[in-house]
């Protein structure tokens, strides 16, 4: 699997959150940590690590690899805390699609996902979902009602 291949992966898994969670008007699905504080509700997808066997140096394969996720979520209250972990867990349960995302993205004109696909994602192991307990008291309304999915994804192709 060359370096471009795992992009799509990671794409693979944003997107399919962020499809996931179309029908919720007010939490944003975002790639980075930039805009959090100006986002809540928010889900950050988290490329964690791959987990790596017989790998060379200078090896542009990752054949046998799975590859980690977080989900780091910000809410504005516990129980909206409580329903995002449950709707990530639940979009987990369903196999990810592997898409091409070289040749256009989904927003962009000439998007195919049926063109575009490279397989599916299965997810390994099973998800955990934790809150992240750093009391009422604090003052960050980031940190308040926090909480991380992590999960691992391997490839079916």
């Amino acid at each position: 699997m060359a370096i471009r291949d795992l992009r799509n992966v990671i794409l693979s898994v944003y997107y399919h959150i962020n499809t996931g969670f179309t029908d919720w008007s007010r939490v944003a699905v975002l790639d980075s940590y930039k805009n959090v504080d100006k986002s809540l509700p928010c889900i950050v997808v988290d490329y964690a690590i791959g987990a790596f066997s017989h790998l060379q140096v200078g090896d542009e394969k990752f054949d046998g690899t799975n590859e980690s996720f977080r989900l780091q979520i910000y809410a504005t209250k516990q129980g909206e805390l409580r329903d995002m972990m449950d709707k990530c867990l639940e979009l987990l349960e369903s196999q990810i699609v592997w898409i091409d995302y070289t040749t256009a993205f989904p927003d962009d004109a000439g998007y195919d996902p049926v063109a575009q696909k490279k397989g599916t994602l299965s997810v390994v192991d099973r998800p955990t979902a934790e809150p992240i307990h750093v009391g009422t008291e604090s003052d960050s309304e980031i940190d308040r009602n926090r909480g991380i999915v992590s999960f691992s994804v391997a490839r079916n192709n």
